[in-house]
């Protein structure tokens, strides 16, 4: 036979010349050691499926119970909001306070969960942290690079930023 381009005819003979070789025996040998490494290898991707199949479910699960840990830490906020709105409604108690015990109650929630609250008027600025929104002069009473005002609080840390501080920064004119 002559060999086609890719030398498959020779790869054919050189089988059968193997083939032709090898005792009975010894075939039956062979093929039992290819039917155990493919029943082997059967065995294993099965046990990967079913690996794969075990942690998703373990995965949803660890999920759900996550989610449903983070919302009971904001149920005590929703009472709160509920008990202010109560307040309000009946004309007792100082509302302001309320709400101000909502968002410390809320920004703790927060804190608990690894983020806590940053962004404060007079803290140095920090790009890491702050996102920009406005600039004002430098003053006598402000030093440069200063937060002077905080539109939005960030929350989180340096290493673990959930969302950076909206702030107003004192600039040195140029």
């Amino acid at each position: 036979m002559q060999p086609d381009h890719d030398g498959t005819v020779d790869r054919v003979d050189t089988a059968v010349a193997v083939t032709e070789s090898i005792d009975a025996n010894e075939l039956d040998e062979l093929r039992n050691a290819l039917a155990e490494t493919d029943d082997k290898w059967r065995r294993t991707a099965a046990d990967l499926a079913n690996l794969q199949k075990r942690f998703r479910r373990e995965l949803d699960r660890e999920q759900m119970a996550e989610r449903e840990r983070v919302l009971l830490l904001w149920l005590g906020t929703i009472d709160d909001l509920d008990r202010a709105l109560g307040h309000a409604e009946t004309g007792r108690g100082d509302f302001v306070e309320g709400v101000r015990a909502i968002v410390e109650h809320a920004t703790t929630t927060i804190a608990s969960l690894g983020y806590p609250r940053f962004g404060e008027v007079g803290d140095v600025f920090d790009p890491a942290l702050h996102d920009v929104v406005s600039t004002v002069p430098v003053s006598e009473q402000v030093a440069p690079h200063v937060v002077v005002g905080v539109v939005k609080a960030g929350y989180g840390t340096a290493a673990n930023l959930l969302r950076p501080a909206s702030v107003v920064v004192a600039k040195e004119p140029e």
